[in-house]
């Protein structure tokens, strides 16, 4: 029965799942380059493993030696349905080209799902006001995806293999915002995220309202000598000078009152965040570009990349405006789906002028030291999007395929084949491709 998270045995540790612990041995020390997957079901997750095929095929020399473009990806910012394909690469890395279609891809989870929702033993454990559809769900996925792993094994997927670190992005249910599995987060609430499963975060993160039930934590905040950060700190007295600064750190904040949120009730990432961009500009808005550079032992960046996988589809509702009569349920829920489609357009806009003002700064900071090249300091904003599709006929193919969590094989392959076609095609990621043999 929720919650499953463990406190610390004793104080804050400086260690365990945090960003920045470690980047991959193949990239350049001037390169910071990640990657975003959106929400979208199986649409979302498929497309996501596309562009990672696609980046597993492409070689480039780095410093006189070929390596896949793939090896040089640090960090998987996921949320919903990507997910899926984030937490399995960062856990079981190439294996995943090999048994990912079968496992999950082109397997009938939906149904799958619902049949175990009306299992004699999951209709009694249900009816207990601590175990929901989405404990239901993460146990399943346990079962067939991630086979028990934590976070502790992400941990050292990062640390002894190399793999990127993949944040899992959920929403608090209480304040609507943005919460990441990470040991940082955890940190607010004394909690170690080394024994919490991967699978429970995967299903927070995917947690549909309505549909499923949210996935709880235990808040022990106070209890392992955590004190208040100075950033922080920092962002509280500058409400008016930076007010999204200001908003993150007051969302964080609630978090050390242990009386006031004993617990926490996360739902599906994208009602926060439905691109997984927000963590990289949360961390932009907290820490500012320079002192992040500076603590990730970053001494000569010349290129910010992030490659983001947009699977968003753009349904229509036709018959909406034909009828005077009041609009039905149907309706009204469409409506409400699509505030979470100009929320993203709004995040993707934010994310450009974010990175390009970072790496202003970050040019700035390294000219003033002298740093060799440290005036040539570029944000590259990549997105990969049904809207990029030059055929009509194709666009509207996929803008049709429904949020689910099962569809047709077919549709599986042609949506990994046009993950690698638009990441070819984009303008952007090809000027990457000159510019990586360039960097040190």
């Amino acid at each position: 029965m929720a919650p499953h998270n463990a406190p610390f045995a004793g104080k804050v540790a400086e260690h365990g799942y945090r960003a920045g612990a470690a980047r991959p041995a193949a990239a350049p020390e001037s390169l910071v380059f990640g990657l975003s997957f959106s929400g979208g079901g199986t649409r979302a997750a498929a497309l996501a493993y596309g562009v990672l095929e696609e980046l597993s095929r492409t070689s480039v020399a780095i410093n006189g030696e070929s390596h896949r473009v793939l090896d040089l990806v640090e960090t998987i910012s996921a949320v919903s349905g990507g997910s899926y394909t984030a937490a399995y690469y960062g856990l079981f890395g190439d294996r995943i080209f090999k048994d990912f279609e079968p496992r999950f891809l082109k397997r009938d989870v939906q149904n799958e799902l619902a049949t175990t929702f009306f299992s004699p033993t999951n209709l009694f454990n249900m009816s207990s006001p601590y175990y929901g559809r989405s404990d239901v769900t993460a146990e399943y996925l346990d079962q067939i995806l991630f086979e028990g792993k934590t976070f502790a094994d992400l941990d050292a997927a990062v640390r002894q293999h190399g793999r990127p670190f993949v944040l899992i992005n959920a929403t608090d249910m209480a304040h609507t915002s943005r919460f990441e599995f990470s040991q940082d987060q955890f940190d607010l609430l004394c909690s170690d995220i080394g024994t919490y499963k991967v699978s429970r975060a995967v299903a927070a993160s995917s947690a549909m309202p309505v549909v499923f039930s949210p996935i709880t934590l235990a808040n022990f905040a106070g209890q392992c000598g955590f004190t208040t950060p100075q950033w922080m700190t920092r962002a509280l007295l500058d409400r008016h000078d930076y007010v999204r600064r200001y908003a993150v750190a007051a969302d964080l904040s609630t978090y050390l009152d242990a009386d006031k949120r004993k617990y926490v009730h996360l739902l599906d990432g994208g009602l926060s965040d439905n691109l997984g961009l927000r963590a990289m500009l949360d961390r932009l808005a907290l820490a500012g570009p320079v002192e992040l550079a500076d603590n990730y032992q970053r001494k000569n960046l010349r290129r910010l990349v992030r490659i983001v996988v947009n699977a968003q589809a753009r349904h229509e509702y036709p018959q909406l405006d034909q009828f005077a009569e009041v609009p039905t349920l149907s309706a009204i829920a469409f409506a409400v789906g699509n505030t979470t489609d100009r929320y993203t357009v709004e995040t993707l806009a934010y994310a450009r002028s974010s990175m390009n003002e970072a790496a202003q700064a970050i040019a700035a900071h390294q000219r003033d030291l002298g740093v060799p090249d440290g005036g040539d300091v570029q944000a590259m904003l990549i997105e990969i999007s049904f809207d990029d599709l030059e055929n009509e006929d194709e666009r509207a193919y996929f803008n049709a395929l429904p949020t689910s969590f099962n569809l047709p094989a077919a549709d599986i392959d042609r949506l990994r084949e046009a993950g690698g076609r638009l990441l070819r095609a984009s303008p952007d990621y090809q000027r990457l491709l000159r510019d990586l043999p360039t960097l040190r």
